[in-house]
């Protein structure tokens, strides 16, 4: 068992390893902007909602 740990130990395990390949980005379609559009446009409302609740107390 210490031999094989000690094999274990001494293995380069990052020489074995692939390199990581990233996938080029994609660009952003017309739907997901308009997704992000009407996302950004609830946030503000959410944010002014809040606001006109906290400044009535």
């Amino acid at each position: 068992m210490r031999v094989l740990l000690a094999f274990l130990t001494l293995l380069p395990g990052a020489a074995l390893a692939q390199a990581a390949s990233s996938a080029a980005p994609q660009p952003m379609t017309a739907e997901a902007e308009i997704m992000y559009a009407l996302a950004c446009a609830g946030l503000v409302l959410s944010l002014g909602a809040a606001h006109w609740l906290v400044a009535r107390r």
